[in-house]
């Protein structure tokens, strides 16, 4: 599996309770689990689905891929980000860096080594001053930005649309923190949502139909929101 550079190629779950997590997830998705001492690796049959760790923050992070992370970490600063974490290799897999765009919402790089990615369906990132968004990720990333609508733009790698970007009205989204919005495509969303309920989540939004296919947001046991969708033929 190979991704364009900026594209969306993995996710990790923050979570104050990482046991918990495994169960609703494992319980929801039919993931099974590898645990490999500070995180644990989800997988969905033979593929791996996303990562799991204890760890304050709350929040499903995503990484971003680039062919080069010491390059793509040094345009953050001078794109107006922060870098939280200078890049490192992780031996057997790859080389990773973490940062903070201008709004604060953290994310990180990822090099492919052994390990490439995989697990999401689709990304949004929601914030609240969209233009200023859309001119750091594409100086750190090269994005291609496509406004879609009024408040939502459509960044675009390796000649494909690979990630969204909502502006958060102060209406709509009042304190609410800018987030990353994961995708998980699923067979069944109605049915989804329904067992999220039952093992201990809630369904924030949805079902409903959308361009792309009926979806809907749910927040898992700790409050963490994701999306799942089952996405329209193509």
């Amino acid at each position: 599996m190979t991704f364009s550079e900026g594209a969306p190629c993995w996710a990790q779950l923050l979570t104050p309770d990482a046991e918990a997590a495994k169960r609703f997830y494992g319980g929801l998705f039919g993931w099974t689990f590898d645990d490999r001492g500070a995180f644990t690796m989800c997988f969905d049959g033979t593929r791996p689905a996303a990562q799991i760790t204890q760890a304050p923050g709350e929040a499903w992070e995503v990484y971003l891929a680039t062919p080069d992370v010491t390059a793509a970490a040094a345009r953050v600063p001078e794109a107006g980000g922060t870098l939280l974490e200078k890049p490192f290799d992780v031996p057997g897999h790859g080389r990773y860096a973490r940062a903070a765009d201008p709004a604060g919402t953290p994310f990180a790089l990822w090099q492919a080594g052994e390990f490439a990615g995989g697990g999401l369906h689709w990304l949004d990132l929601n914030t609240r001053d969209g233009s200023r968004i859309d001119a750091f990720y594409s100086a750190v990333f090269s994005y291609d930005v496509r406004p879609a609508s009024a408040d939502y733009s459509l960044w675009h790698a390796g000649g494909r649309a690979v990630a969204g970007r909502l502006e958060m009205s102060d209406e709509e989204w009042a304190g609410i923190p800018e987030h990353w919005m994961t995708y998980f495509a699923v067979e069944d969303v109605e049915a989804t949502a329904s067992l999220a309920e039952r093992l201990g989540g809630t369904v924030g939004h949805g079902p409903v139909d959308s361009p792309q296919g009926r979806l809907a947001i749910i927040g898992d046991p700790s409050g963490i929101p994701f999306t799942t969708i089952t996405p329209t033929p193509t």
